[in-house]
């Protein structure tokens, strides 16, 4: 596992692995931020985010697991929503600064910076509903799994 300096300049190669959600707002998962909806928090249960170099791009893909609970909404009013951003990402310094496409208002841009063994990735406001940014703490990085040709 390579740890990173903070006057260490990255490439992308450099990143490529795949990072495991370790905290979020920096408590350890499952870990709950306000939503947008009054009374309600979204729970982020498990994550993952893999970097790789594919046609001479450099693509971020973020997966998690969240839990949307409002007990207003009658019983639990828990539900399991996956949520899935996949895009390219250039590198300024140790910031990823990440072009995630097909997202429903229009394009978003994310930023992750790179410390440590890990990359920290903030969410902002209102982005599937949340009530104000999220810090989402992803790491150590592994290799990325090995996938054999069809």
């Amino acid at each position: 596992m390579a740890l990173w300096s903070c006057g260490d300049a990255l490439a992308p190669a450099d990143l490529t692995g795949s990072y495991d959600l370790a905290r979020v707002n920096g408590t350890p998962p499952p870990g709950s931020v306000a939503a947008a909806e009054p009374s309600c928090a979204i729970g982020f249960e498990q994550g993952r985010v893999d970097i790789f170099t594919l046609d001479s791009r450099s693509w971020f893909v973020l997966q998690s697991w969240r839990r949307l609970t409002c007990p207003g909404f009658g019983g639990s009013g828990s539900e399991y929503d996956p949520l899935g951003l996949g895009g390219v990402f250039t590198l300024r310094g140790r910031t990823l600064l990440i072009t995630v496409a097909d997202t429903p208002a229009d394009t978003l841009r994310l930023e992750a910076t790179a410390f440590g063994d890990g990359l920290r990735v903030v969410l902002p406001e209102g982005f599937f509903g949340l009530a104000a940014p999220a810090t989402l703490f992803f790491g150590p990085r592994r290799d990325l799994p090995l996938r054999s040709a069809p």
